[in-house]
Order: C-alpha cells, then sequence, then structure tokens
C-alpha cells in the first residue's frame, strides 16, 4: 500500500459483529434475551443486512440460538456447557504447557511476561476487562509457543467460548490478583523447562477457574452490571 492510500474502513458486517458480540460478553444483552433486529440496527445505525450477517455469525459462534418461527436470542449460560470447556480446556491447554515448557523461546517469555506486568496493576485494581482480555491473550499466547497451528486454532475456537464466563468471574467474584498470580506461575514453570511442572500450574489454574465459578453456579444465577442472568443445569 503507498503513503497515500488511506487505511480501509472496517466492513460494516464487521463492525456490527464486533459491537453485539461485546455487548453479549459484557451481559449488556442479557442470556435469554431475545434479539431485537430493529432495535440494533437503530442503536447500531447500520443497515439491516450487515446486521442480519453479523446476527448468522453469531449464531455460528454459538454466541445466539436461532429456531425457525422461535426467532433468535442470547444463548444462555449452561452449567452442562461450563464442564464441557473445563474439560476441553484441560485437554488442549495441559498438553500446550507441556509443549510449551519444551519449545518457548527466551524472547516469547520475555514478551509475555512484560504484557503481564504492564497489565498487573489495572488487574489488580479491579479493572474485569483488563482481566478477560489478558485470559485470552496469555492462553492464546501459550498455544503459540507450542509451534503447532492446529494447538492455537483450537485454543482461539475456546477463547470464544469461555469469553462470557471469564467476564461474569472478572466481575461478579472479584479476587483479581489471584489470577495475576497464577498466570506468573505458570510462566515461571515454563521457564524452567519442566514439562511436568508446567502442567501442574496449568491445571491449578484451570480448577481455580473452575472453583471461582462454582459458587455462582450452584445458585443458578449469575449476575453482573446490577442484571441477573440465568445459568441453566441443563444447557438449552
Amino acid at each position: 500500500m503507498s503513503g497515500d492510500e488511506a487505511p480501509r474502513k472496517p466492513r460494516k458486517v464487521d463492525v456490527a459483529h464486533e459491537e453485539i458480540r461485546r455487548r453479549i460478553v459484557a451481559l449488556e444483552l442479557q442470556p435469554g434475551a431475545p434479539i431485537d433486529e430493529r432495535q440494533l440496527i437503530d442503536q447500531l445505525e447500520i443497515g439491516r443486512t450487515p446486521v442480519r450477517e453479523a446476527i448468522q455469525r453469531l449464531i455460528h459462534e454459538g454466541m445466539i440460538t436461532h429456531t425457525p418461527r422461535r426467532g433468535s436470542w442470547v444463548s444462555p449460560l449452561s452449567f452442562t456447557e461450563l464442564q464441557n470447556i473445563i474439560e476441553a480446556r484441560r485437554m488442549v491447554e495441559l498438553e500446550s504447557a507441556r509443549r510449551a515448557a519444551e519449545r518457548a523461546s527466551d524472547e516469547w517469555l520475555e514478551f509475555v511476561r512484560r504484557e503481564i506486568e504492564t497489565t498487573g496493576p489495572d488487574i489488580r485494581d479491579g479493572d474485569a476487562s483488563k482481566s478477560v482480555q489478558m485470559d485470552q491473550f496469555f492462553h492464546t499466547e501459550i498455544t503459540r509457543a507450542t509451534g503447532n497451528r492446529c494447538l492455537v486454532r483450537m485454543a482461539e475456537l475456546l477463547q470464544h467460548e469461555l469469553m462470557r464466563y471469564w467476564f461474569v468471574s472478572a466481575l461478579k467474584v472479584g479476587e483479581l490478583s489471584i489470577v495475576v498470580w497464577h498466570h506468573l506461575t505458570i510462566l515461571d514453570a515454563i521457564a524452567t523447562r519442566d514439562p511436568d511442572q508446567a502442567e501442574q500450574a496449568m491445571d491449578e489454574h484451570i480448577t481455580l477457574f473452575r472453583e471461582r465459578l462454582s459458587a455462582l453456579v450452584s445458585g443458578n444465577q449469575l449476575t453482573a452490571s446490577g442484571k441477573s442472568a440465568t445459568i441453566t443445569q441443563y444447557g438449552d
């Protein structure tokens, strides 16, 4: 691209997708709430076709559920889904931690540590958004350190599934300093080049994630920003 060429504007469907997804993740659009296409068109000031395409993407990603003749609604936060996510995380992330301990470069270790230390103060102060962003960055980076593109793709898919649960955990459970500590502990374990230690540190981190949500799940209620979001015991 020449220096005189203007940067390309993002496509309207991408803008719509990003904003609707953000509202779902942040629980501004509550689990189980109907998707009001006309309202979204008016609020986003984007045409019907891009909004419809964005909704279709979110259906494919599992953020929105659609049934013919019933319409579309925000997918529920499901206890069954959460259990499945935790099981999948163990399969992907324990092995990724092992391989990262064997393959991560010193430059990679320095880069990730610098990112954790840069965002750490905000997260310790309770910045839920920064905490979720760091979780996504950290776990994706570990799979990238393995050099295995298949693991990276699987991790990125898990990030989409995890986002709302991470956000609820950060907002409602709080105590985000322990998450920063866990990330540094995992990174230290990888730096020792000991796959067993790295795997154990990751396993403890995933267990922490499960425990942070267990009390909320057992009450069948997840609450964020003053709003109640039902979590179902049997999926949809």
